[in-house]
């Protein structure tokens, strides 16, 4: 169904400097959409507008701005049976990108007047909260990335804020309970991941130049292989990606694991699949998702299949 009403959840902290408020009404004007901005003010706002999105009686509600305000909503969206759009104005946008959604915001716009397509994902649960991308502990690839820092190299500046702090984070013991199968390894870092690391051409060449490679534990036998490890995760499987890297912290070529894995390995890598997680390590490690922090392990993280549905082309 072509949505006539659509709210628009927009995080000012994000955007490229474009009119973004002229641009959606110049777009929505041409296809007769009646549409309400609601403006984002601090952490956890967009979960409440989503809600009262819901309540107002909307046909849609979009997101303007990156994967963090994406998952803000999803959470205010969680068994409301309400479509989500989104407009890409963040520095990674990546759900956008593995949905294939323009990152042209007037393209994105019209996406979200003219098409009738829909694609169920899967949301990862943690704690009580809700996640598209990924719940991660240990050192996480955006962890202290800052605001000037995003403007200034846009997505590079995830694994080069990971990098900063690799060097001062030392390994913890990770025990994961993964359905019936057991994992215990000393680690730097365990991703549970629902949406490809990243579709980033710019970055996925940045870590080839610059990394070693990785072996991949998928069973009992460590294997080096060509095809890029995290693009096979899908977000439409029911299955929840987990990731585990064990590796000295100042052995820097680890951190490329994440996104490619070709050639003579250097490190290890656990990947399994699963439906029900839990975290545990030795020394407690700090719980991000989606870039928000989340608390601390243990953790329980679960899979909630079909969850919500986004507008596609």
């Amino acid at each position: 169904m072509i949505p006539r009403t659509i709210h628009v959840i927009i995080n000012p902290a994000a955007g490229n400097n474009e009119p973004v408020l002229n641009t959606i009404n110049d777009v929505f004007a041409q296809y007769d959409i009646q549409w309400e901005a609601l403006v984002t003010h601090g952490p956890g706002d967009a979960t409440e507008l989503a809600r009262q999105a819901v309540a107002d009686g909307c046909d849609l509600v979009a997101s303007y701005g990156g994967d963090g305000t994406l998952m803000e909503i999803v959470n205010g969206l969680m068994g409301a049976k309400m479509p989500i759009g989104i407009l890409p104005g963040g520095t990674g946008n990546t759900v956008a990108a593995e949905l294939g959604i323009p990152l042209n915001l007037g393209d994105a716009l019209r996406l979200l007047a003219t098409s009738e397509a829909r694609r169920r994902l899967d949301v990862g649960e943690i704690n009580g909260r809700y996640f598209l991308l990924r719940a991660y502990t240990g050192i996480g690839d955006d962890h202290n990335a800052s605001r000037e820092l995003k403007d200034r190299l846009g997505v590079l500046a995830y694994p080069i804020s990971g990098l900063r702090f690799l060097k001062e984070h030392p390994p913890a013991t990770f025990r994961l309970t993964v359905d019936d199968q057991l994992i215990e390894e000393t680690g730097i870092m365990c991703y549970v991941n629902n949406v490809a690391y990243s579709r980033s051409p710019k970055l996925q060449d940045w870590l080839e130049r610059t990394f070693l490679d990785v072996k991949v534990h998928a069973g009992d036998e460590p294997e080096p292989a060509a095809a890029p490890l995290l693009q096979t995760i899908d977000p439409t499987d029911g299955l929840l990606d987990i990731v585990l890297l064990s590796q000295d912290p100042f052995t820097l070529q680890a951190f490329k694991s994440f996104v490619v894995r070709s050639g003579e390995a250097q490190a290890t890598v656990h990947f399994i699949q699963g439906k029900c997680i839990h975290i545990e390590a030795d020394p407690p490690q700090g719980l991000w998702i989606d870039g928000e922090e989340c608390g601390t392990t243990p953790a329980d993280i679960q899979i909630v299949p079909a969850a919500i549905e986004v507008v596609v082309p």
